[in-house]
């Protein structure tokens, strides 16, 4: 794709799963459906809007990846379902932070990720936020790395949640402070999960 827009504006791979789905870094990604891939990887190196609840799943080696901002569309609070069977799942940007009103996120689930989940890979992520939980490791505990939260040059990675639970199911790395603000909610390290 090129500057603009580029919409998935219905479900991508359900019936036969793509080898790879890739977005340049120009213009931004709209998605209204899930999307399922089974080789390379999921890749959006543009920012996210969720204009609907959504699940990205893949099966490959390699995972999804987001290279820049993730955000539900506003005052939406859209719910974002990620699950890598056999790789990663990168954040490289801020989740739920947008400034277009409140775009925090309904949810932020990660299923399961072979090869572990990272917040703050190129660049650092400063900002996490959702509505309701977070839960990275809901099916199986994440494996490779683990979980690692890195704030980047502000040194700290703030995860926030207006009452929703925070949960961890992995060895957790912290490369910089991390700041959970659940507003009533738990924060959980599952015996899976030592820091």
């Amino acid at each position: 794709n090129a500057s603009g827009l580029t919409l998935f504006g219905g479900e991508v791979g359900g019936v036969n799963p793509l080898d790879s789905l890739r977005t340049d870094a120009a213009g931004h990604s709209e998605i209204n459906a899930d999307i399922t891939a089974s080789g390379n990887t999921i890749t959006f190196h543009d920012p996210v809007m969720l204009a609907n609840s959504v699940s990205l799943t893949d099966t490959g080696t390699t995972g999804i990846r987001f290279n820049d901002t993730v955000d539900s569309a506003a005052d939406a609070h859209h719910s974002l379902t990620a699950t890598a069977t056999n790789g990663s799942i990168t954040f490289s940007g801020d989740v739920g932070d947008g400034a277009a009103g409140d775009q925090s996120l309904g949810s932020l689930t990660v299923t399961e990720a072979a090869n572990g989940v990272i917040f703050g890979d190129k660049a650092g992520v400063s900002q996490i936020r959702s509505q309701a939980d977070i839960n990275i490791g809901s099916a199986t505990t994440i494996g490779g790395v683990g979980i690692q939260l890195n704030g980047g040059a502000a040194n700290l990675l703030t995860m926030t949640t207006n009452g929703g639970n925070v949960r961890w199911n992995g060895e957790t790395q912290l490369f910089t402070d991390v700041n959970v603000l659940t507003n009533g909610g738990n924060l959980t390290l599952t015996a899976d999960a030592p820091l």
